[in-house]
């Protein structure tokens, strides 16, 4: 599998609509096979802190990386649990950059590997949350 999410300079910074960004961020988002946002999803984010206001009502470029991110992350997180990830805290390039160099880096071992069972793969699966949650466990929310 290979898909590189857009590069931060590749994100639209013209302000959208809120209908603009969840069709923006779901393409980009589509092949990765992230769970579509919708546009109440977006308002709660913001409601709960994980994204700023939006300017007269529309998103710019750090919203949606921001919301990339968050998309992402909602594959194996909670909301809870992405608000303590210490990576995420900053919004804006390089924490973008440095979230899509990671992914892409992870994704490329993780289909490079020898085929295996689906139960190793499983196994392997649940450690790594399991893992991650006892590290999230004792990290304080952004």
């Amino acid at each position: 599998m290979t898909h590189a999410l857009p590069t931060y300079d590749q994100i639209p910074n013209v302000g959208l609509y809120l209908e603009q960004v969840t069709k923006y961020v779901n393409e980009a988002l589509e092949p990765l096979g992230c769970a579509p946002l919708t546009g109440s999803m977006i308002s709660n984010y913001v409601k709960k802190g994980l994204l700023r206001h939006p300017v007269k009502k529309q998103y710019d470029r750090e919203h949606i990386a921001r919301l990339m991110v968050i998309a992402v992350c909602k594959t194996v997180l909670p909301l809870e649990d992405i608000a303590r990830l210490p990576a995420d805290c900053p919004a804006g390039r390089e924490s973008y950059e440095a979230f899509c160099a990671m992914l892409d880096d992870a994704m490329t071992k993780a289909f490079a590997k020898p085929p295996r069972s689906l139960l190793e793969d499983t196994v392997d699966a649940v450690a790594h949350r399991l893992f991650l949650e006892q590290q999230l466990r004792d990290t304080k929310p952004c």
